[in-house]
């Protein structure tokens, strides 16, 4: 089935990254309008590759094979190779590149250990009925999620030249980090947090309440770190060729922005954890939605005010919407957990 809707995903990516990028719609500059229509054709690939790798991760995760974690720097990498062997557009068919990399090196494990089966299409299998009740709602907070990163390049790109990649230099740290302590926490807390709420509501409601004061400290600690270094940090990764002092001290006050962010999102990952081991998919949802609304409400009234800044603080204050959000859910579900075991009882 994913083999399908990858198919029919690769034609329709193709018309709507094509009508975004030609139509003016994004607001960018005639020449950077122009290449990235140039680019659609290379990169339209990363959407099928990422639905079928999608699915083998998921299976790699199920059958217990943490290479995954170790496979999931291959598209970063083999960017990287590419950039410093080529020349051009290789960051729109090195991104493809790599995804396709990804995907056959977790076919390859998946092959080796028999945890591969052959595609058949049917719908047969018991497991469906389970499946269809959850699919939709994921669906939608998935499509909601994935149309948070649009926000900033759209209020970005009215503020002038420039705005985009400044932007752009210091998100690629803000996200880079998030990314790393929120995959290492999520992938720790999430068989631990299972474990927790199989205990009472009571309990499990103070621990995850511990867990993320733990996970708010030390989201502190981390960005008065990187905070206080921004300057040479940002000099360290970026400063060279048409990048200039002036650049760096730019993107050096965005990234002090940005680490508003990371206590409030690692409290997020917390709850929005402990949410999903509970399987409160139409809750997860909903804190999707709150999430996308707060960030583009945000957006619009701190940008005329602050200008880009303005962006990586509406972000912060996303992160904090959702993380309040979905403690409201938690509590809820776990009270309808408690009322189930009285009934049972």
């Amino acid at each position: 089935l994913a083999m399908l809707v990858s198919a029919l995903a690769f034609p329709l990516a193709w018309g709507a990254l094509h009508l975004l990028t030609a139509s003016g719609l994004v607001g960018l500059q005639a020449h950077a309008a122009a290449l990235a229509v140039s680019g659609v054709p290379l990169i339209v690939m990363a959407v099928p590759l990422g639905l079928m790798g999608a699915v083998l991760s998921a299976w790699l995760i199920a059958s217990g094979r943490h290479v995954l974690t170790l496979l999931e720097a291959l598209p970063p990498l083999v960017m990287m190779m590419l950039v410093f062997a080529s020349s051009g557009l290789v960051l729109f068919w090195g991104t493809a590149t790599g995804i396709a990399v990804q995907l056959l090196t977790m076919a390859y494990v998946l092959h080796i250990t028999q945890g591969l089966p052959k595609p058949r299409l049917t719908l047969d299998c018991g497991e469906w009925t389970a499946f269809r009740r959850s699919a939709l709602t994921l669906l939608a907070g998935q499509m909601l999620f994935a149309l948070t990163p649009l926000v900033d390049p759209f209020f970005a790109a009215r503020l002038g030249e420039g705005q985009i990649a400044t932007l752009s230099y210091a998100n690629r740290l803000v996200l880079g980090l998030l990314s790393l302590v929120g995959l290492g926490l999520q992938r720790a807390g999430l068989p631990l947090l299972v474990h927790v709420m199989a205990t009472t509501p009571e309990q499990a409601r103070r621990i995850v309440l511990r867990w993320s004061a733990a996970a708010a400290l030390a989201g502190l600690l981390i960005g008065l770190v990187i905070a206080v270094s921004a300057d040479p940090l940002v000099a360290l990764i970026f400063e060279r060729g048409q990048f200039t002092a002036q650049s760096r001290e730019q993107v050096a006050e965005l990234l002090r922005y940005g680490m508003l962010q990371v206590p409030l999102f690692l409290v997020g990952l917390v709850i929005v954890t402990a949410l999903a081991s509970e399987r409160a998919i139409g809750f997860l949802a909903l804190v999707t939605g709150v999430g996308l609304l707060t960030k583009v409400a945000c957006s619009a009234l701190l940008v005329p005010v602050l200008g880009v800044p303005g962006l990586l603080l509406a972000t912060a204050l996303m992160y904090a919407a959702t993380a309040l959000t979905a403690w409201f859910a938690l509590v809820r579900r776990l009270r309808g957990v408690a009322v189930d075991r009285l009934t049972q009882a």
